[in-house]
């Protein structure tokens, strides 16, 4: 037998163990249909296990949800619910088809954790992430100052879902869940009201470009009338991490006038508020440095070609 925080082998015998993960606070197992040897031995290294695997497709003997089928695992990931799988308790499994392995030596390695969602320095200045979550929805929560808190639902809608969802590299982006902050069992959720962190974020309203929810239209830190029964949910849709990360922004002055169409088709624009990091003047535009500011898109992460920006853009002073 063998656990992380997230998995477990249980009953076992000649035949295997049964492998079993934890989701919606309720343990459940895993059908045979779609797994294979190299998916069963990256299962045994999730445990610490350096050796081989063997598979039995009918251990069975399970109770409960059958959480996941189709499950394909390249061997990079830190538990069975990373790797690529049918949607969380959609199958037609019986417990009869319930996956057993029989991890070969000693678990000497270091055990694999559960990735959590959420985005690096290179894509956003912002750190966000998705937590608790359920096969419908997850809370969102963001860090500032050093501290985890959440958002408010106040006009946090289908844009706002999709700017956070690419942020952290899901392709087909995502749809906002109100009143669905608390997830539990069976994909059922309710209002997140006994938490005490920080509500950092009311009034987000993204148009579905921005790389950073710092750019969206939003309140200051803080600043909300907002309780915890108001936090966002967000589901996100697609694998995560299937879209190229962009370029670093370039530094360069930003010219406030509006007047010139960018077409994001022929580069894209990051914005980022107040759309760069310097000081602001009417007479020479707006200074920014490597890292902040404008940077062309050829991934088209943010699914930029949808729209035109209304800039008049200088790079008669750029850094990098």
């Amino acid at each position: 037998a063998a656990s992380t925080d997230t998995m477990r082998l249980v009953d076992c015998s000649s035949r295997g163990c049964r492998l079993e993960v934890l989701f919606e606070d309720e343990w459940g197992s895993v059908c045979s249909k779609g797994m294979d040897a190299e998916s069963a031995d990256s299962i045994c290294s999730m445990f610490g296990f350096e050796d081989l695997a063997a598979l039995n497709p009918k251990k069975g003997g399970g109770s409960g949800m059958v959480w996941l089928s189709n499950v394909d695992c390249e061997g990079t990931e830190g538990d069975v619910g990373d790797c690529k799988h049918s949607q969380w308790g959609a199958n037609d499994c019986a417990h009869g088809d319930d996956v057993g392995i029989c991890c070969y030596g000693a678990a000497r390695g270091l055990k694999g954790t559960r990735r959590v969602a959420e985005t690096d320095s290179f894509t956003s200045k912002t750190k966000v992430r998705l937590v608790d979550c359920s096969r419908f929805a997850c809370r969102l929560e963001v860090l500032h100052e050093g501290v985890w808190g959440t958002v408010c639902d106040k006009d946090f809608g289908s844009e706002s879902a999709n700017a956070i969802c690419k942020s952290l590299g899901f392709a087909e982006g995502g749809v906002s869940k109100t009143k669905c902050s608390l997830q539990t069992k069976y994909g059922g959720c309710k209002a997140n009201s006994e938490d005490t962190s920080p509500i950092w974020l009311s009034d987000v309203q993204c148009i579905g470009f921005e790389r950073d929810i710092i750019g969206c239209h939003r309140s200051e830190w803080g600043d909300t009338q907002c309780t915890h029964d108001d936090d966002i949910g967000v589901c996100c849709r697609g694998t995560a991490g299937t879209i190229p990360k962009p370029p670093p922004p370039k530094g360069g002055v930003l010219d406030w006038k509006p007047g010139t169409s960018i077409d994001a088709r022929k580069g894209g624009t990051a914005l980022e508020e107040p759309w760069g990091k310097g000081k602001a003047s009417s007479e020479d535009g707006y200074h920014f440095a490597n890292g902040a500011g404008l940077a062309a898109d050829p991934g088209r992460s943010m699914n930029p070609f949808q729209y035109s920006i209304l800039l008049d853009v200088r790079f008669d002073q750029v850094d990098g």
